[in-house]
């Protein structure tokens, strides 16, 4: 018996995939501060991108407010993915039935689990002010 043995040739193929991870970017679409009137509501606008997408939370005065929003708050959000890959949460919180225990700082942050080393805050919390029936009020810089 005759057996013929061929060597076997394998090809390896090394396939370099880069990751791109993009740390979030956030901004309020706002002033630093507004005005409100008392009983009203108001929309607030924040805008993360970053990739992978960013999960988006709102806070008042460094307390968390609860994705399902409360009482006084609505949120909800859409997401917009660009050509090149990178994903723009739009996030907005309503506040309704606006009142005096409502004024304070507003702030919307976002966490991809990338590490931003850029602390961008507070250039992402607004004031709002309230405004009452029988009083007005003046915030000057």
């Amino acid at each position: 018996m005759c057996s013929v043995c061929r060597p076997l040739y394998f090809l390896l193929i090394f396939i370099y995939s880069f990751l791109l991870l993009v740390p979030p970017n956030v901004t309020i679409q706002d002033n630093s501060y507004i005005i409100v009137n008392e009983s009203s509501s108001y929309q607030l606008l924040c805008e993360v991108s970053s990739l992978p997408v960013s999960t988006v939370s709102w806070y008042f005065n460094d307390s968390i407010l609860l994705t399902s929003g409360t009482a006084n708050t609505e949120i909800s959000s859409t997401d917009t993915t660009l050509d090149n890959g990178l994903v723009i949460r739009t996030s907005v919180l309503t506040i309704n039935n606006i009142s005096k225990e409502l004024e304070g700082d507003y702030s919307c942050r976002g966490d991809n689990g990338v590490d931003n080393i850029i602390d961008t805050r507070e250039h992402n919390t607004i004031f709002i002010f309230v405004q009452g029936k029988t009083h007005t009020f003046c915030y000057c810089q």
